[in-house]
């Protein structure tokens, strides 16, 4: 195994290695992949796995559901954030707020209010928000 790994490390692209001499040192990356690869843990971490009804894999399972509700339940409260931003903003005759001012408002991306607003079919105006 050790071989083999060694031998993809020291096929690889990197300039170190097209060297006439191949004693110059790997990269962090590389002493990295053939540390992992060389250990125990991953083996006897699929041991753990092989029974789905052992109680190490049904007390991950609960652990992952637990954070799994959590992370369900943090994206509705996004949902109705920015729903009730861009709602009250019409019902005040105002513009709808930006996405930009959503997304600092609501301490996220720019990307998840899009999402969130595709889910909801609330389009932003298209281009580049105007100036002044």
């Amino acid at each position: 195994m050790a071989r083999r790994v060694r031998g993809y490390v020291t096929t690889s692209t990197n300039p170190v290695y097209k060297a006439h001499n191949s004693s110059e040192k790997a990269t962090s990356s590389e002493r990295k992949a053939l540390a992992t690869l060389g250990r125990r843990g991953g083996k006897t971490a699929a041991k753990r796995w092989q029974d789905p009804n052992s109680d190490y894999a049904q007390a991950q399972r609960q652990k992952l559901a637990a954070a799994n509700k959590q992370r369900e339940r943090k994206g509705e409260l996004l949902e109705t954030r920015v729903k009730m931003h861009i709602l009250d903003a019409r019902a005040q005759g105002l513009a709808a707020p930006t996405t930009k001012e959503l997304a600092s408002e609501c301490g996220v991306s720019v990307a998840r209010i899009k999402q969130v607003r595709k889910a909801f079919g609330m389009s932003a105006g298209r281009g580049r928000p105007k100036k002044g």
